[in-house]
């Protein structure tokens, strides 16, 4: 990490069908369109939208949330899209319920 620059300012592409854990806190894609494997929440987690980021995640529908919640904040429809799987089952619907957008 270059001197002076903190974690929150840094900005990460991940590699393509990556899985992402998410165990607390907010990640950012800042505009980066993402094509990644699985979601895992460990924790209650968000993910922040802000610019025009397209994100994409493999079928997660096999892992258990552990009731944690996921956030999703500045998401617009007409600049961001989040899908997982291929089809509309990429999400049971004990996971869909635990998504909210927020502003």
């Amino acid at each position: 990490m270059p001197s002076g620059d903190s974690p929150k300012d840094m900005v990460i592409k991940f590699f393509a069908a990556a899985n992402l854990t998410l165990a607390g806190g907010t990640v950012a894609f800042h505009g980066f369109d993402q094509e990644l494997g699985t979601l895992a929440l460990g924790a209650h987690s968000a993910i922040d939208f802000t610019g025009s980021a397209q994100l994409v995640f493999d079928d997660s529908s096999g892992l258990n949330w552990n009731s944690a919640l996921l956030s999703i904040g500045n998401f617009s429809t007409t600049t961001n899209s989040l899908r997982f799987g291929l089809t509309g089952t990429g999400l049971d619907t004990t996971q869909l319920a635990l998504i909210r957008f927020v502003e």
